[in-house]
C-alpha cells in the first residue's frame, strides 16, 4: 500500500510479507491530514524491520507495538512530549527507521528542531544499512528539506591568537570544531559565555527565530591594557610602566614582619598587664597573711615568728609563704610580658622606619599583549 491521504482499508489488518500482523485499521475509516497518514504507515512496518543488533524476543516486541500504539494515539491529541516518550522506551527494544521518523515528527512539534533534524538523520542511516521501510524512505527527503528550512544556524566568531578560551552555549562546552562555522540551534531563547585567561568573560544573550541565520562576533577586553608602542617609542627605550594594581600583588616579606611584630607587642603587653592584675591581688594576699600572723603571734613585725611556730600558727605562716611566692612568680612574668612588648613594638617601629614599603621598591614586570612585548621598571631608590 503506498502512502496517501485516506484509509482504504476497513477495519482489515495489514500483515507483512511474512505473515506477521502488523496493525489493524481504525472503524470506520476516516480522512487525516497528508502527513499524519503516512506516519501511520511507516509505523506499520517499523516493529518488523531487520535489525542488526541481537533480536528481542516475542515479549519485548509486544511490549514495544503496545507502545507504539500508545504513541500514535497521544500523537492524535498532539500529546508530542508524551508521545515521544512511549516512542523511545520502544526504540531501547527495537530500533527502526519509521520509530525514529516518528520521533522526528514529535519533536519538531515540540520545537526540538535540532533533535528533530538528528533523528531524520538516523532513519537515513539505518535505511541505509539495509532495513526495509519504503514508506519511511520516500516520507524522508521532504520532512528532512522542510524541517532545514525552519532550523536556525548560529555562527560563533572567536578572535584569533587568544589561548585558553572556553566557549559555552546554555552552559555546555561547545567543542571548538563548532566554533566559526553554521552550527543548527533550536529556536528559543540562548546565553553563550565566552573566558578566556586575561580576558574579561564575554557574554551575550540571544533569540532565535525559526530560519534565521545570525553571526555573534565574539570581543574580549583584556584585563590590564598593554602600553602604547607610539608612547614607548617617544619616551625612549626607558620608558616605565605603572605598577601591578595593589589587589594582584602578593604580600610582602615586610607586611609579613609587621604582622609577626605587632603580634609580640600585643600578646606581651596582655601577659603584662594579666600577672600585674594577679600580681596586685597576690599582694592583698600578703598584706591579710601578715596581719593574721602578727595577730597570732602577738610578735608584730618578728621575722622569725614562723621559724618555731606552733601548730596553730604554723597554717597561719604557710598562708603567708604562698602569697609571697605567688606575689614574686606574678611580677617576674609580668616583667617579662612588659619586656616582650617593648621588644616587639621597638622592632616594628625600626621596621617602618628602615625598611621600604611595596611602594618604593623597585617594580619589574614583563607582558605580551597583541603580539607587543614590553618590560619596565618602576621605583624609588
Amino acid at each position: 500500500m503506498t502512502p496517501g491521504k485516506y484509509w482504504f482499508e476497513h477495519g482489515s489488518a495489514r500483515c507483512s510479507s511474512s505473515g506477521v500482523v502488523l496493525a489493524t485499521m481504525p472503524v470506520p475509516c476516516r480522512r487525516l491530514l497528508p502527513l499524519r497518514v503516512p506516519l501511520l504507515l511507516a509505523g506499520a512496518l517499523l516493529l518488523v524491520a531487520p535489525s542488526a543488533g541481537a533480536e528481542p524476543t516475542a515479549t519485548e516486541l509486544a511490549v514495544a507495538r503496545r507502545l507504539f500504539r500508545e504513541a500514535t494515539q497521544l500523537e492524535e491529541r498532539q500529546r508530542w512530549d508524551l508521545a515521544a516518550q512511549k516512542l523511545r522506551e520502544a526504540i531501547r527494544i527495537k530500533e527502526t527507521p519509521g520509530l525514529r521518523f516518528h520521533l522526528a515528527h514529535c519533536q519538531e512539534n515540540m520545537g526540538l528542531l535540532v533533535e528533530a533534524l538528528v533523528d531524520y538523520d538516523r532513519a537515513r542511516e539505518l535505511i541505509a544499512s539495509g532495513m526495509k521501510a519504503p514508506d519511511v524512505e520516500a516520507l524522508l527527503p521532504e520532512a528532512e528539506r522542510a524541517l532545514a528550512e525552519r532550523v536556525p544556524t548560529l555562527i560563533i566568531a572567536v578572535p584569533k591568537n587568544v589561548r585558553g578560551m572556553h566557549i559555552a552555549l546554555d552552559g555546555r562546552e561547545v567543542a571548538s570544531s563548532v566554533v566559526g562555522r553554521p552550527a543548527p540551534i533550536n529556536p528559543g531563547a540562548h546565553r553563550i559565555v565566552v573566558r578566556a585567561p586575561g580576558y574579561h568573560d564575554f557574554v551575550n544573550e540571544i533569540t532565535m527565530a525559526e530560519g534565521e541565520r545570525r553571526v555573534v562576533t565574539v570581543q574580549l577586553a583584556p584585563t590590564q591594557q598593554p602600553p602604547s608602542p607610539k608612547a614607548d617609542a617617544r619616551e625612549g627605550s626607558t620608558a616605565t610602566h605603572r605598577a601591578p594594581p595593589k589587589s594582584e600583588r602578593r604580600i610582602a616579606p615586610r607586611t609579613y614582619v609587621l604582622f609577626a611584630e605587632t603580634a609580640v607587642t600585643a600578646a606581651g603587653l596582655g601577659l603584662g598587664v594579666t600577672f600585674a592584675i594577679a600580681g596586685s591581688g597576690a599582694d592583698r594576699r600578703v598584706k591579710r597573711a601578715q596581719a593574721a600572723v602578727d595577730r597570732q603571734s602577738g610578735r608584730p613585725g618578728d621575722a622569725e615568728v614562723c621559724v618555731n611556730a606552733t601548730d596553730l600558727l604554723l597554717e597561719r605562716c604557710r598562708d603567708l609563704d604562698n602569697a609571697l611566692s605567688d606575689r614574686k612568680t606574678y611580677g617576674t612574668l609580668s616583667t617579662a610580658g612588659f619586656v616582650a612588648a617593648g621588644v616587639g613594638a621597638t622592632a616594628a617601629l625600626a621596621t617602618l622606619l628602615f625598611w621600604p614599603s611595596a611602594e618604593d621598591e623597585p617594580v619589574v614586570t614583563a607582558g605580551l599583549f597583541r603580539n607587543v612585548l614590553w618590560i619596565g621598571a618602576q621605583g624609588a631608590f
